[in-house]
């Protein structure tokens, strides 16, 4: 079975392993802490090119349900969705300093830190060219509030472009999910 990517679906939920392009983050520079009437909020944009969900499927499902069809369930509101950044090949090497020997493990899916999405078209799409490939940091993950980024899809300022397929999404969630969990020692 070759590797493809889905189509992103025009409307209705987002999918885990879902990749968007245009994602705005913005970090309000203030401590975590109560704030004062008087502080002046100041916010620093940070613009993701590419990111992919990482919600669990049956999370985004729910919220999206309960959102936006009347169901009375607020319980089942995510309060963010999860991304990892999602770069191509010369911009993580530059990020990532990785030298030609840890850039042929990454390649390789053999390095548990990265992930590795080789050229692929999308299934039943006009595109004219394959999406590149596309390479996964997983220590650069980062939440949106679930409104913002709905709002900001219905918009139009971010484009949700193919979806990882079934198979290697589950393959994907597990390297990610395994590194995040992973437990460190003090040597």
């Amino acid at each position: 079975m070759s590797f493809e990517y889905e189509p992103s679906p025009e409307d209705g939920a987002l999918i885990q392993g879902e990749i968007l392009h245009g994602v705005h983050e913005f970090v309000a520079d203030v401590p975590a802490q109560a704030l004062s009437q008087d502080l002046e909020i100041t916010f620093n944009p940070i613009e993701h090119n590419l990111v992919m969900v990482m919600n669990p499927a049956c999370d985004l499902e729910w919220d999206y349900v309960s959102r936006f069809t009347g169901s009375p369930k607020p319980q089942n509101e995510l309060a963010q969705i999860f991304f990892c950044d999602v770069y191509e090949e010369e911009n993580i090497r530059q990020r990532s300093q990785l030298n030609s020997s840890l850039f042929r493990n990454v390649r390789n899916n053999q390095n548990e830190r990265y992930h590795h999405l080789p050229e692929a078209s999308i299934v039943n799409s006009d595109q004219v060219r394959p999406l590149p490939d596309l390479y996964m940091d997983f220590k650069n993950v980062f939440g949106i509030a679930t409104l913002n980024i709905y709002r900001a899809i219905e918009e139009g300022g971010i484009d949700r472009i193919a979806v990882v397929p079934p198979v290697y999404v589950q393959y994907l969630m597990q390297r990610f999910y395994n590194f995040r969990g992973r437990i460190g020692l003090p040597d």
